[in-house]
């Protein structure tokens, strides 16, 4: 006995696999299990770069503690954000040529690298922010500066 598929049925499947392809990568996902497990957050920026007496350049590290407020303020503003799975299924551990870090934030032993062009770098996979290219890792970048420069 063979089972043939219609010409219709063919499509129907291709256009579920295309749709469940779709949903998958363009799903967010919240920063919230990162910032929930830990009990502190570092952060590095290079807008945190210093020079010292001698003009020689200092990067200023920023620690802070689950009962700081400004962890709390940190938390508050990657509640606001998200991110997704990018064009690849395989899901690389390696950012484009074009991608520029630009802040480091640490969470316990999971480590996040955000860069200007949008993409980050999380749990050693590539992800995107936001579906506007660079502009909500930009945004969300200056209100985490703006908390750590804030006395």
């Amino acid at each position: 006995m063979k089972f043939t598929m219609g010409r219709t049925m063919k499509i129907l499947v291709a256009i579920l696999i295309v749709a469940i392809i779709a949903i998958v990568m363009l799903s967010p996902y919240s920063f919230e299990k990162y910032t929930a497990s830990s009990k502190m957050i570092q952060v590095t920026s290079t807008d945190t770069v210093t020079k010292d007496a001698n003009g020689k350049k200092k990067q200023q590290v920023y620690s802070y503690k689950k009962d700081d407020k400004k962890y709390t303020e940190i938390v508050n503003v990657l509640d606001q954000y998200s991110y997704f799975t990018t064009k690849t299924l395989t899901n690389s551990s390696q950012m484009s040529d074009s991608s520029k870090p630009q802040m480091i934030m640490l969470f316990g032993n999971k480590m996040l690298v955000i860069s200007d062009s949008g993409e980050i770098l999380l749990d050693n996979h590539v992800y995107r922010m936001g579906y506007s290219g660079g502009k909500d890792a930009k945004k969300m970048m200056k209100s985490i500066n703006k908390i750590l420069k804030s006395e």
